[in-house]
């Protein structure tokens, strides 16, 4: 099968009785196959993986604007995409978006701070020998593996991909983003205004 066209677009879904705003903010990423998929692993992981992570220090920590907010590189064999999620107030939905675009124009305009990236790494590093304990994701592992390459990949050949990325490879991962269509769902209590306020952030 050919790998998934990238679309980009807005979703919404109103939720009556709701009292939160859910929001998924996706862009491309690429493929399993593609090595260059392991700048996005790191990127997510240092944006939003950790209490101490930009994402969750900045948005949820000190300004308060979401009750839960998380970033993944969701890399599968035929597509894939760089996400940030969160669940917020209607009424700080639109700052809320302004804050995460602002958080990736800043890692796109500068270098990785070399003690963020090494937070990065080794939250990836945990997750890493979190996954080598769970039989089952070992397993969807290795049927990813077999099909995408045809074999087995050693554990160690992932992560010593992922602490070869470096910062400027990061960086480069922000600015693609900024550059390409964002995808955007939304549900529960959806704001009338919020998708103006995101395609003036971004491009949907």
């Amino acid at each position: 099968m050919a790998p998934a066209a990238w679309q980009g677009g807005w979703r919404a879904t109103r939720l009556g009785g709701s009292a939160q705003c859910q929001l998924v903010l996706g862009f491309e990423a690429p493929t399993l196959a593609d090595e260059a998929h392991a700048a996005d692993v790191v990127a997510a992981a240092l944006l939003g993986e950790g209490m101490s992570s930009p994402l969750l220090d900045e948005v949820r920590e000190r300004r308060g604007l979401a009750y839960y907010v998380a970033c993944s590189a969701d890399i599968l064999p035929l597509t894939a995409q760089f996400v940030v999620e969160g669940a917020t107030a209607p009424r700080q939905a639109g700052e809320f978006l302004e804050a995460v675009t602002g958080l990736l124009r800043r890692h796109a305009d500068a270098p990785a701070d070399p003690a963020d990236l090494a937070r990065a790494r080794t939250q990836l590093r945990l997750r890493a020998l979190r996954g080598l304990e769970q039989p089952g994701r070992r397993l969807e592992a290795a049927a990813q593996d077999l099909f995408t390459f045809g074999r087995l990949r050693a554990a160690d050949d992932s992560l010593q991909r992922l602490e070869a990325v470096s910062a400027a490879e990061v960086q480069a991962v922000f600015q693609r983003l900024l550059s390409g269509r964002a995808a955007l769902g939304l549900a529960g209590s959806v704001p009338a205004r919020l998708r103006e306020q995101a395609q003036a952030l971004l491009p949907l």
